[in-house]
C-alpha cells in the first residue's frame, strides 16, 4: 500500500500529503526520545530541557509505569519544571496499568497539566477506557495496537478515546491511516499518527484534524535526509511521493551476515 501511493505521487510528480488531501503545510511535533522509562531523571530532564530550549520542540512525551506512582510524579514533576508552563506535555503508559490502577494514578498525575494520558489500559478494554473517562478530565489517547479501521470505528462508537493514534505500518498503510483520520474528523476528533515521522508526516499533513505527529529518531541514521523540522513543528518532503530515501552507504554499516550451525553463510540482512 505504501509502495503503491509511492508511486502514484512519483507518477503524477505530486507529494504524498498533496495527493492525499493536502489540508496543511505543516503539524506539530511532540519529542518522544526524550522521555524513555529506562532514562534516569537527570538524563530525562536535561534532554527535556535541550529539546525545548535548543531544539525548539513545543511538546514532549514522558514514559510512565514504574512500579511506585511517587516516581511517576516526581520525573513528570522534575520535567514541567525544567521546560516551563507553555510546554506541552503527554505521559505514555504502554498498556501498563489496570482500569483502578490507571484512575488513581492519572488522578496524581493530572496536577502536571497533561495534555493526554496515552495507552493507560490493554488497548481492547473499551469498558475501561470509557470508565477512565468519567474520572479524570486528562484526553485519553490510544490506537497504535488496534489493526483496522473498524477497531478504531468501535472506539469512537463507544467514546473509548479522546485522540486517536493510527499506525501507518500496523494498520495496513497509508489507505487505512488516511481512513481512520476521515473517521475521526467525522466524529470532531483528533488524530496524532503514532511514530514513523518521515510517513506519518505526510498523512497527518493531509488531514485538517491532525494535532500531532510524534518525533523518534530511529530512521535518521539511514535517511539521506530526515524530516525538516521547524520551529516545533514538522514539514512534509516537497518531493514527489512520500520522499524518503534510503542511504545505501549508511545501510551497508547496518548490513550483518547470518550463519547456519555448521558456520555456512545463508544470508545478508539489514
Amino acid at each position: 500500500d505504501v509502495a503503491l501511493w509511492d508511486l502514484a505521487g512519483l507518477r503524477t510528480n505530486t507529494p504524498l500529503h498533496l495527493l492525499l488531501g493536502g489540508a496543511r503545510d505543516r503539524v506539530r511535533l511532540y519529542n518522544t526520545h526524550v522521555g524513555w522509562l529506562n532514562r534516569p531523571l537527570r538524563e530525562m530532564v536535561d534532554l527535556s530541557e535541550q529539546a525545548v530550549k535548543r531544539d525548539g520542540f513545543t511538546a514532549l512525551k514522558l514514559k510512565v509505569g514504574k512500579p511506585d506512582v511517587e516516581e511517576d510524579c516526581e520525573r513528570v514533576a522534575k520535567v514541567r519544571e525544567a521546560v516551563g508552563p507553555r510546554t506541552t506535555i503527554m505521559v505514555d503508559a504502554n498498556q501498563s496499568w489496570t482500569i483502578d490502577t490507571a484512575i488513581a494514578r492519572v488522578q496524581r498525575l493530572q496536577r502536571y497539566d497533561l495534555y493526554w494520558i496515552e495507552e493507560p489500559l490493554d488497548a481492547t478494554d473499551l469498558d475501561g477506557f470509557v470508565r477512565l473517562g468519567q474520572h479524570t478530565p486528562v484526553a485519553r489517547a490510544g490506537g497504535e495496537s488496534l489493526y483496522s479501521p473498524a477497531a478504531f470505528h468501535e472506539c469512537i462508537r463507544r467514546g473509548a478515546l479522546d485522540v486517536l493514534q493510527p499506525d501507518v505500518a500496523r494498520i495496513g498503510g497509508i489507505t487505512n491511516a488516511v481512513t481512520v483520520c476521515h473517521l475521526a474528523a467525522a466524529a470532531n476528533l483528533p488524530v496524532a499518527p503514532h511514530v514513523s515521522p518521515e510517513l506519518s508526516v505526510a498523512v497527518a499533513c493531509a488531514v485538517p484534524n491532525s494535532v500531532f505527529v510524534e518525533y523518534i529518531p530511529q530512521m535518521e541514521p539511514v535517511l539521506k535526509r530526515p524530516i525538516a523540522r521547524r520551529d516545533g513543528f514538522a514539514i512534509p518532503f516537497d518531493t514527489p511521493g512520500h520522499g524518503i530515501e534510503f542511504d545505501p552507504e549508511a545501510l551497508e554499516r547496518f548490513t550483518v551476515g547470518v550463519r547456519g550451525p555448521e558456520g555456512a553463510a545463508l544470508q545478508e540482512t539489514r
